[in-house]
């Protein structure tokens, strides 16, 4: 199968995918998880610190495979680490994306269920879920970050409105005093809002599509730059309007923010919906990247074509999203996958960019010496 994709993508069009990646089901439940942290209203000062983390670390992911510009992260692990070690780490990237993409099926069906469908059987709302995002990837990796930077200006305009029209309800007085506690719990605070700009590292897979792969660093750090600023805004806004106490006893606090908004006159209703809609389109595209990384690592670790392979793992990925009992062990297995991101988008692209600028260094002396 040809990795080369025509047309080759544009910078401003990596930053779009990226942000698009880093913004999916951590946007329904980031004020929670970070006030529940931290403890404080600070949360917003967390969340730009973790994008902050998030920029650097992406910047390293860039700087690897821009090293090797002609190829995607899995082949440039085989080149760095060996045959047998490389593929030992295309198995641990592989199965952090399957169980993202089961950890997003699950959790967009139970969003569905509370907000939407109500009556309808999780396992239907997941089946079709699975359906239809197998019937993209198979079309492969361009239509599917076509499909990102078709959603993008809607999701950003969505996002930003709801925050505009929710200002009347936002009291400055809920976010002070500032540090009223010091830094100490926003530092404790950093671990849980860090994974919530996990995705980052599928820069790795881009920079080859890309028409300039030297833009690869400066688009990361953009699409982060603008996550980040969506994140704490939103985080800003949910915590000043509904209050840090309240918001740790949400499940679904954006939902909740979103819910505030008041058209005078009633001429417009359920807001909601809007935001729903445009959520659940960024969790689609997620997850069906995300989907195709699963079965791009196991088609070079197993002799079975790439269409089939997809087929395969389609009834694997709906049994593993009907384990979780419960909502509550579904974001349990989103915690997990947030730290084990910590290790496949910072620790092993450091390890290796180490391991590739030694032997670039060694090589450069052996020619000297020869």
């Amino acid at each position: 199968m040809s990795l080369n994709f025509q047309p080759k993508f544009s910078g401003l069009d990596v930053s779009s995918f990226i942000a698009s990646m880093v913004i999916g089901v951590s946007i329904l439940t980031l004020p929670r998880v970070a006030v529940e942290a931290v403890g404080t209203a600070d949360v917003w000062i967390d969340t730009l610190a973790g994008g902050i983390v998030a920029m650097i670390a992406g910047y390293f992911c860039a700087k690897l495979s821009q090293q090797y510009p002609s190829y995607h992260f899995f082949k440039i692990t085989q080149i760095l680490a060996g045959r047998w070690v490389g593929s030992l780490l295309i198995l641990i990237y592989s199965l952090f994306y399957f169980f993202l993409c089961v950890y997003e099926a699950r959790v967009q069906a139970e969003v569905i269920r509370h907000f939407l469908l109500d009556q309808t059987p999780i396992h239907v709302t997941i089946i079709c879920f699975l359906l239809a995002g197998l019937y993209l990837v198979m079309g492969g990796a361009h239509p599917i970050v076509r499909l990102f930077l078709l959603f993008f200006p809607v999701t950003i305009l969505i996002l930003f409105s709801i925050t505009l029209l929710n200002y009347q309800n936002f009291q400055i007085d809920n976010l002070l005093p500032v540090l009223k506690h010091g830094w100490t719990p926003l530092i404790n605070g950093l671990a849980a809002t860090s994974p919530s700009f996990m995705g980052f590292e599928v820069i790795m897979f881009l920079t080859y599509m890309m028409k300039s792969p030297a833009d690869a660093s400066k688009s990361v750090v953009i699409g982060l730059g603008f996550a980040t600023l969506i994140y704490t805004t939103i985080t800003l806004m949910v915590v000043g309007t509904l209050t840090a106490h309240e918001v740790k006893t949400l499940t679904w606090p954006t939902m909740e923010f979103v819910k505030q908004i008041e058209f005078p006159g009633a001429f417009f209703e359920h807001y909601e919906l809007f935001f729903m809609v445009i959520w659940v389109f960024s969790i689609f595209t997620t997850f069906v990247f995300c989907f195709y990384l699963v079965s791009l690592g196991l088609s070079l670790l197993v002799p079975i074509r790439l269409p089939l392979l997809q087929v395969l793992l389609t009834p694997l990925l709906y049994a593993f999203a009907m384990v979780p009992q419960n909502l509550d062990q579904a974001f349990s297995l989103g915690t997990q996958l947030g730290y084990v991101s910590i290790m496949t988008s910072a620790f092993i692209p450091i390890l290796l960019l180490l391991l590739s600028k030694w032997r670039k260094s060694a090589n450069a002396q052996q020619d000297k010496q020869t």
